[in-house]
């Protein structure tokens, strides 16, 4: 097999992203290539980021997550486009150290269909592909990112006519992307996989989840709790395992349980399930 032909490469960081550097001395770095037979690798060590499509925002003024805090979402995705979008590439490949897909990063690219992600992928916004024609793998009525043959599945949230009461998180699933089921009323109760490493930002708010068992593994870590945080959503209990009571003791939970035993009460697990020891909420 011949060598890829690069015919076109760069930096893709964003201005706020150069300004940084050249203000605080940030390492930050960003790398694109594109080869001749559509691959368009990215490299780096930060957030994939689009850019200020008009005047009417602020470069320096990326959007970082998927929801505006106010306005119309479409008005505001209009003032932003992706630095890749008049290129030609049907692949992306994302090298491990990229942080993040950043809101819109490929909105409008239209011939991008198939994406290579590292092991390692901390977060993936929801609409980092807006208005491409990515395909995604359909299972139990969940959208993936990625191919069905491809075991590391990122979930994406639901379709819309989703309406099961009980979420379960397919085995397999190592990442959810940040509001992925961002009011969706009818979800009470939720089903983690062992596999899953990532729960994002907000994903469960706006659902109508009281009661969360978090098991053991790589999602029983004080990260999980930004997938419950939001302005519509009210837990009643957490039951996590013993490792999390463990960093409790130690005092190394970097204040999630003050945070959340406010309305909630905490359960800790022994490692055979019975219970260690129970916080009642302390308002």
């Amino acid at each position: 097999m011949s060598e890829r032909k690069i015919i076109k490469s760069g930096s893709c960081l964003s201005l706020s992203q150069e300004k940084a550097v050249k203000e605080s001395e940030e390492n930050y770095q960003m790398i694109y290539a594109l080869s001749d037979d559509g691959v368009l690798t990215i490299s780096g060590n930060t957030r994939l980021c689009c850019v200020a499509a008009d005047e009417d925002v602020s470069p320096y003024d990326e959007p970082m997550y998927d929801y505006p805090e106010d306005g119309n979402p479409e008005d505001y995705w209009s003032h932003y486009k992706s630095q890749f979008k008049d290129m030609d590439f049907h692949t992306v490949v994302i090298e491990k150290g990229v942080k993040c897909l950043g809101a819109l990063s490929f909105k409008d690219c239209k011939n991008f269909r198939k994406i290579v992600l590292p092991e390692e992928m901390p977060v993936i916004r929801k609409t980092f592909a807006m208005g491409s024609p990515l395909e995604y793998n359909e299972k139990d009525g969940l959208l993936f990112l990625g191919p069905a043959s491809d075991p590391l599945y990122y979930l994406m949230g639901c379709k819309d006519d989703f309406d099961k009461e009980k979420l379960i998180i397919p085995e397999g699933t190592v990442c959810i992307a940040d509001y992925a089921f961002k009011d969706k009323k009818c979800i009470k109760e939720v089903v983690f996989p062992s596999t899953l490493d990532f729960a994002g930002w907000y994903t469960f708010d706006g659902t109508s989840i009281k009661d969360v068992f978090i098991p053991e593994g790589k999602l029983a870590n004080d990260e999980t709790f930004l997938a419950f945080d939001g302005w519509d959503i009210r837990l009643e209990s957490i039951s996590v395992p013993y490792n999390m009571y463990k960093e409790y003791k130690e005092g190394n939970d970097h204040g999630w349980v003050e945070s959340y035993r406010l309305t909630t009460k905490i359960i800790f697990r022994n490692p055979d399930g019975s219970i260690a020891d129970t916080l009642e909420p302390n308002p």
